[in-house]
């Protein structure tokens, strides 16, 4: 089960999906996700998204509104959560679509997350294919 946060003017409110199939998971979430006994500490981690080597989105975990526990806290009040749920947070400044001028990923480009102590996620992007 994935747990979204989203800000509506002061109410932050919870919402579910339905669990994805494991192939699209381990595109999204690479071949492996890492366990709390190999970060003690996830507010000492950064995150960077690069578009084609340009960093387009970097902070640190430290910066997220509620921290990590209070998180699983609070997803916690309205679901059980299982070894292996995910519990997925906005973005850092630098989405594409609020920049001058807007930058929208094209067949071609290639994305890639790097979280401290983790690894990095890369993707190619690919152009949708047509009915």
């Amino acid at each position: 089960m994935l747990c979204v946060f989203r800000k509506i003017g002061e109410a932050i409110l919870p919402t579910t999906a339905h669990p994805m199939q494991h192939d699209q998971l381990r595109r999204v979430f690479g071949p492996w996700l890492v366990t709390t006994d190999e970060i003690p500490d996830p507010a000492t981690l950064s995150i960077e998204t690069r578009l084609n080597g340009a960093v387009m989105q970097k902070a640190s975990i430290s910066d997220l509104v509620f921290d990590v526990p209070q998180l699983i806290a609070y997803c916690s009040t309205f679901t059980i959560l299982n070894p292996g749920d995910v519990i997925i947070t906005g973005t850092t400044g630098g989405v594409g679509a609020f920049r001058n001028p807007q930058v929208w990923l094209r067949a071609g480009d290639t994305i890639e997350v790097d979280i401290s102590g983790v690894g990095v996620l890369s993707n190619p992007i690919a152009a949708e294919p047509s009915d």
